[in-house]
């Protein structure tokens, strides 16, 4: 029982880290898309 009690808390562990993953890339996907709509305003606002 404790074997698998640790096996679950392993797995636990490892959801949160790729849960964290996600969001970090979440997060970078935004920021870029953030970056392309300010550029492209300030493209128009040039000519």
């Amino acid at each position: 029982m404790v074997v698998e009690g640790s096996r679950q808390e392993t797995l636990d562990l490892g959801f949160v880290l790729l849960g964290t993953l996600q969001i970090d890339t979440i997060l970078h996907s935004i920021k870029l898309a953030a970056n392309i709509v300010v550029n492209q305003k300030h493209s128009f606002g040039k000519t």
